[in-house]
């Protein structure tokens, strides 16, 4: 499992998402370097900086989910997502250093059910 968390996020709500196995890249790691990292992530967490549209999604072939921590989801193009079997989804009126573990505890009960991405 990899997850790319692509904006800057409290240190200890990202290493909530550290398990056993599983890749979480940082936005340290990133470096530039986003739509090439999401060619192999399972997951993406997002803050309101990062657009996510049809042009970063392209390749992410693996991508399950999109997880906006905050209010919205202005910034993810839903309909690419939606195209693709993205799951895309927020943490409203959470505390945003929780926002990322909320996001993927959400995410992880359904991580088996969401469908295969088509091209």
């Amino acid at each position: 499992m990899k997850i790319v968390v692509a904006e800057k996020m409290s240190s200890s709500a990202v290493n909530l998402l550290r398990e056993p196995g599983w890749v979480v890249i940082t936005p340290d790691q990133v470096n530039g370097s986003l739509a090439q990292e999401l060619e192999t992530a399972d997951a993406l967490l997002v803050r309101s900086a990062v657009q996510v549209d049809a042009a970063l999604l392209a390749n992410a072939s693996k991508l399950r989910v999109i997880g906006r921590a905050g209010v919205g989801v202005d910034n993810i193009e839903l309909e690419p997502a939606t195209r693709k079997g993205i799951a895309v989804m927020n943490t409203p009126g959470r505390m945003p250093w929780l926002s990322p573990s909320i996001l993927w505890d959400s995410c992880s009960q359904w991580r088996d059910s969401f469908p295969a991405p088509t091209s």
